[in-house]
Formats: C-alpha cells, structure tokens, sequence
C-alpha cells in the first residue's frame, strides 16, 4: 500500500527513534526461533476445529457502495471548493486527494498521514471535521474509512468495499493528535470520542467485513473469500500507531498486547531463510489444476484452511462451487476451470495455515505450478513446469483428500521483500527490520524484546 518516499520517511524516523535509544538498525535478516513457532502441523483426518470460522462474504458488513463510489473523484472546476496544492496533492471540500501510481485518488492512508504531518492550523481542522461526513459507522460502533473502487491495488479489487488496518492506524494517529494538540477543549473532547471509534474499527473481526483476525491480528488488505493475509508492514505499522494511543486505555493495551505476541509467533512465517529476506506477506495466491479420474457431475470442492499456531481459528469454504466466481482480484478463491477431466481452482497457500482440499469425486491428483521469484515481480512467476501431489486420502467413494503444506510441496507462503521500487531498493525489507526494532521498544517483556530484535538483525 505504501509507495517508496512513504517507506523512506517512516524507515528514517523509526531509525532516528531506534538510535536514542542506543539501538542499531541492521542491514539484514536472520532466520532464527521466535518465541513460540507455529507447531499444529495437520494431519489428513485432523478434524476441523468446531469454532472453525466460515469464508461467507455474504456476512461481511458493507457501506453504501454509492456512498464510497461519489466521494473517489473531484471537481475542478468547483472552484469555490477546489485547491490546489502542488503537482501530487489538491484539497476539494476541504479533502486531501493524492496522486497514487500516477491518478488522483481519495487515498485514507495518505489522508490519515496529511493529518500527522501538517501544521495545526484551522485549515487541518476543517479537514478533519469534513472527513467525520466520509466515514462509515461499523456494527461495533467503530468508524472507518473506505477505500473507493478507483484503487489499482489487487488486493482491493474486489466485488466488496473495503477499509484498512493500516490506514486506520494512519487516521488513528491523526485524530490522537488532534484530541491531545488542538486549543479548543471542547474540539478535542470530539477528537477523542472519533479516536476512541477509529480504534474500535481495528477490532471489527474480519469475517463480519472488518480487519481484525480471532483478536489479534490487524489486517492491511482484508478478504472475505479467502483466508486471512497478513501483510506484516501493515500489522505492525498498525500496531505502532495503536500503542501511542492505548497508553492509558487497559481494554486495548490487552488488544495490542495479543497482537504483540502474535507477530512473535508468526515472525518465522514471515522469513524467506534461503533469500535472507523478510517477506511481504505471509500468503500466495496459487492456481491448483485437480485431475478427476473421470468426467461426472459438478463435484462438491470443499476448502479447510488449517492454523498452525495456537489461538488462531481453523476457516473454511464448504463448497467452492457457491463462492462467487473470482473477478478481477486473484486473491479471491474460486473455481475457475472445469473440463472433462480438471478442475482449476484458485486457492491461498499460506505459512500460517495448512490446506485441505476435499473433492466429492475420483481424483489421481492435484498439481502447482510452483513458481519463482524474480527482483521486479510480487507474487510467483510461472515456470511452465508442474508438479503433482498425491492424494492423503484416496477416494472412499465420498471424497478425495488433499493436504497442502507449503513447507513440504516446494510452494510459496508469501512472496519476499525483494520486489523492486523507485530506485531498485527494498524498501519494505528496511521497514521490517526498522518497525521490528521499534515495536520491541514497546514492550517489557524480555524474550519479546530478543525476539524482535534477534529477528530485525
């Protein structure tokens, strides 16, 4: 989500905090143990967890699509309400709108930023008034601001609208800001009250249509056909801004202190060991061809996506076939392809969960392109070559059982940092290591504390 002047700005002024406090910035990336490694390795016939979470985006809370669409463009020749800034930033109705990727664009990332980095004055506190008439209300009470369908991001090109973790830490810090800066008692006792809802929106659980994974994790890019991504720049940068607020507030201090633990736990999902590089994420997204051993009706494909670490929920997809078919984002599951023979499915393989496929028919095999990694891509590149797993549990005349563990079948679970920016820099590797240092900063605990650091070196 972050473009490279961003990473560059937020690296040097997590370096310059990581430096008063005597702490050194590395250059590189060991693989060493977290805390505790994800160690519920699935069997076949390991039974789905009964709390198991359904992949239903039927259930997702959604604004009004019309809403988020009207406010993705602006207007000119409204001059009374137009301003421009500069070549990369206009204000219209008192709204930041940003050039991202080369269009202009309603961005609440950069406005959550615009709202940190500017000068207090009454323009900044116009802008922080008109934008309480963009944001969304949650089911929780929470606020939250959409991103609109004019985003060319994949990860948000999805039938659904979305808002993010990372952005609403962004916005977070804005309006702390503001409740603790502003001269007027009365505008920062409003500050707070929107504070206290745009934290709220953090903990809005992923499979209601918000951000948040089983209590304790903060998603960048949330998707309700899939299991959970975590994109760990955004986690963590969500986490920062989080604790600068949550000093005084127990219920999300034991919010942030779950997350906190969580990423210790993780962190081994997030290392590319032979690379030497953190990775983006913790997930792919991959094209799976199932060969029936002969044509029949539909088959029933269930998805069972398998937690490996402790206080993370099982999810699944009880029948493929009812998913929407996938659209324009590829991280989204689906059938894409039936023949006589095969079935094409899209599928996430993830460091964080095992993947079960139960298929209602006759199956000889499932088979990966497993893919490769290159400097200027950012997911698998195809190789043209494939290779085949075996079924874990042979057709009983139900079902055919597949079990896919990344570690072990030569796939990807989330692609490494090493995809190339402005510049040919890895810039979301240099903020790993920077926001590790930072994050160890907020904890008392010592193996937190060596975990994160033992990790960031």
């Amino acid at each position: 989500m972050k473009n490279s002047s961003r990473l560059e700005k937020q690296i040097r002024s997590a370096g310059r905090r990581l430096r008063a406090t005597g702490l050194r910035i590395a250059g590189s990336w060991a693989g060493r143990a977290a805390i505790a490694e994800p160690d519920r390795t699935a069997g076949p016939g390991r039974a789905l967890a009964a709390d198991a979470v359904r992949i239903d985006p039927a259930r997702a809370f959604q604004p009004d699509h019309a809403f988020v669409e009207a406010y993705s463009r602006f207007d000119e020749a409204d001059a009374e309400n137009f301003e421009r800034v500069n070549d990369n930033l206009v204000l219209y109705r008192n709204i930041p709108y940003s050039k991202y990727l080369g269009v202009w664009q309603f961005h609440p990332g950069r406005i959550g930023g615009y709202l940190t980095t500017r000068k207090l004055t009454p323009k900044l506190i116009r802008t922080a008034k008109s934008l309480l008439d963009y944001m969304v209300e949650l089911p929780n009470g929470g606020l939250a601001l959409y991103y609109p369908p004019t985003l060319d991001v994949t990860r948000f090109l999805t039938r659904e609208r979305l808002y993010s973790g990372i952005a609403q830490g962004q916005l977070l810090a804005g309006f702390a800001r503001l409740a603790a800066q502003d001269p007027n008692e009365k505008r920062r006792a409003r500050w707070r009250d929107v504070a206290a809802r745009i934290a709220a929106s953090l903990e809005f659980p992923l499979e209601d249509g918000g951000v948040c994974v089983d209590g304790r994790m903060i998603l960048e890019a949330p998707n309700f056909h899939a299991c959970p991504e975590s994109i760990l720049n955004g986690w963590v940068d969500a986490l920062l801004h989080l604790h600068d607020y949550v000093v005084e507030d127990s219920a999300l201090c034991e919010f942030y202190g779950r997350n906190v633990a969580a990423v210790a736990e993780l962190l081994p999902t997030f290392d590319d060991p032979g690379a030497r590089l953190s990775r983006y994420s913790n997930l792919c997204r991959y094209v799976a061809r199932v060969h029936v051993a002969r044509s029949g009706p539909k088959p029933k494909v269930a998805l069972e996506y398998l937690a490996k670490a402790p206080g993370f929920l099982d999810r699944y997809n009880p029948d493929l076939w009812d998913a929407p078919e996938p659209n324009a984002c590829p991280y989204d599951n689906g059938v894409l392809h039936r023949s006589g023979s095969t079935l094409d499915l899209s599928v996430s393989i993830s460091g964080q969960y095992d993947l079960r496929i139960a298929v209602a028919a006759d199956c000889r095999a499932i088979s990966f392109d497993p893919g490769a990694v290159t400097v200027t891509a950012s997911s698998p590149v195809p190789t043209g070559r494939r290779f085949a797993i075996s079924p874990a549990i042979p057709y009983d005349g139900t079902n055919t059982v597949f079990l896919i563990d990344s570690s072990q079948h030569e796939l990807i679970p989330g692609y490494p940092t090493n995809f190339a920016k402005n510049g040919h820099q890895n810039f979301y590797h240099s903020y790993h290591v920077a926001a590790l240092y930072e994050l160890a900063l907020t904890v008392e605990e010592p193996e937190l504390r060596r975990c994160f650091a033992d990790w960031a070196e």
